[in-house]
């Protein structure tokens, strides 16, 4: 294999989905006998990733969040290591930096909402900089916001050995995210309260946002909080159902999670979404609405033992075969000129 360093770049204060992308391509790099290394644009103290990462003997950079150590250290780089970036703001940077320094960009495009206020220009500056690089989009409707100028490749986690947990009569069911609009938790949250004389359904969120006083405010007792979580892979034995009610998506890191995990997946038609659940491997709505989450859920109650292990197996061998690492490597490889 050459020998290359590759530099992952981002800019992030949190762990989340970009992140945990970043936790399992860098491990993947790590298991091809490649040279990862994670560069944050500023540090913004303990950060989940890099804890990971340092774990795993993968080096981890900090910068001073400023365009100009960014720029100083991709002019320092020896033009055959490899720049990678993710995110918006990392990717803007980059591929205007990389090409006022003669360097070679690669980016990877994790969503493709437009957003409002500054993020709509940072939108805007992400897709119309893409020709500066060779991108990868997470799902076909990024691919197609970026104007077809991506190959697309899937997300994937490392891969897990399938946990079977017989069916109870309690149903847990789970939100994992960002509490914002885009995400959709007041359409969970609608659930839950539509569902809250049956007491057979509990529902749990995860995550932090703007939204989650409202949502607090507005929910009834079957609906915990548990707050901003920095790692699921404790929580995962916890629920039956992964709710995922969002008006946009990509390829959600957390369907991925969920499925190797034996967790069901339920969604609405978002990006990949469709495609990853297709074939009786999760649950996919006609829309977002409530009465459409519902009637899946209902539709998951109605399983039997078998039809529910069967839908699970499914999931489970799809992303372990399509979605591990081992699928997107044949291409990586030659992206990041390793072959």
């Amino acid at each position: 294999m050459v020998d290359k360093k590759i530099y992952l770049v981002v800019d992030s204060r949190h762990y989340a989905g970009i992140e945990s992308h970043l936790f399992h391509l860098s491990q993947l790099i790590k298991r091809k006998k490649g040279h990862p290394i994670l560069v944050f644009y500023k540090d913004y103290g303990e950060h989940l990733l890099r804890q990971k990462l340092k774990k795993r003997g993968i080096e981890c950079i900090c910068l001073k969040g400023t365009p100009m150590s960014l720029y100083q250290f991709i002019k320092s780089l020896n033009p055959r290591d490899i720049i990678h970036s993710h995110g918006y703001k990392a990717g803007i940077l980059c591929r205007l930096f990389c090409k006022l320094t003669g360097k070679y960009c690669n980016s990877t495009y994790h969503a493709g909402d437009t957003g409002t206020g500054l993020l709509a220009l940072y939108t805007w500056l992400d897709r119309y900089t893409a020709h500066l690089s060779t991108n990868i989009a997470v799902s076909s409707s990024i691919n197609a916001w970026l104007g077809n100028r991506a190959k697309v490749l899937n997300n994937f986690v490392s891969p897990e050995s399938l946990v079977n947990k017989p069916r109870n009569a309690q149903v847990n069911i789970g939100f994992v995210g960002r509490l914002s609009h885009e995400k959709g938790p007041d359409i969970f949250l609608a659930c839950a309260n539509r569902l809250q004389n049956f007491k057979h359904f509990t529902f749990t969120m995860f995550g932090d946002g703007p939204m989650r006083a409202e949502l607090e405010a507005n929910a009834t007792d079957n609906v915990k909080f548990k707050g901003f979580c920095n790692d699921m892979e404790n929580h995962w034995n916890e629920l039956d159902v992964l709710m995922i009610s969002s008006r946009q998506e990509g390829m959600p890191m957390v369907a991925i999670e969920a499925m190797m995990r034996g967790v069901t997946v339920i969604a609405t038609p978002c990006g990949a979404l469709p495609d990853l659940l297709s074939t009786n491997r999760g649950i996919v709505t006609s829309n977002s609405s409530v009465d459409e989450l519902i009637s899946a859920l209902n539709q998951f109650i109605d399983l039997n033992q078998r039809q529910s292990d069967e839908l699970k197996l499914h999931a489970h061998n799809y992303v372990r075969r399509f979605c591990s690492g081992e699928d997107q490597w044949s291409f990586y490889s030659k992206f990041y000129g390793l072959v």
